[in-house]
C-alpha cells in the first residue's frame, strides 16, 4: 500500500494474518489468548487447564486469565463518558427535511422576468480601430 504525500511516495507496511481460526493453540501466545478469552467471558469462573500443558504454556494460560479479569474489572467499573438514554427530540430524518425546507425558502429564486435596460453603446472615437 502506498500513500502520496507532497509528491513523495511512502510505502506503508501490510499486515497479513495467516492461520486457521479453528486450529488448536500451539504457541505460548496462543495459550495466553485462550486464557484471556476465558477470563474475559467468565470473570468469576474457576480456570482450569484445558489440556495437559507444559509449564510455559500453562503459565501463559493463567496469566491470560488474570490479565483479562483485570481488564474486565476496569471495563465494568468505567465511569467516563458514555452513550446514555435517549434524551428525546426530533428524529434525524424529520430534522433534515425541515432544514432542507428552511434552506429552500432562504435561497429560493423566484421566476420574475426582469426587463434589462439595453446596454449603452459607445461609438468608437477617432483614431481607434
Amino acid at each position: 500500500m502506498t500513500e502520496q504525500n507532497d509528491g513523495n511516495t511512502i510505502t506503508l507496511p501490510e499486515v497479513i494474518v495467516v492461520g486457521d481460526p479453528n486450529q488448536s493453540p500451539r504457541t505460548v501466545a496462543d495459550w495466553f489468548a485462550e486464557g484471556f478469552y476465558f477470563g474475559w467471558n467468565h470473570p468469576d469462573g474457576q480456570p482450569e487447564a484445558p489440556a495437559p500443558l507444559d509449564e510455559p504454556y500453562l503459565q501463559a494460560y493463567f496469566e491470560g486469565v488474570g490479565a483479562a479479569r483485570g481488564k474486565r474489572t476496569d471495563f465494568d467499573h468505567y465511569e467516563g463518558p458514555e452513550i446514555g438514554p435517549d434524551i428525546g427530540g426530533q428524529p434525524l430524518d424529520e430534522f433534515e427535511r425541515g432544514f432542507r425546507e428552511a434552506l429552500e425558502d432562504l435561497f429560493r429564486v423566484e421566476d420574475k422576468h426582469i426587463e434589462n435596460e439595453p446596454f449603452l453603446e459607445i461609438a468608437p472615437g477617432p483614431g481607434t480601430l
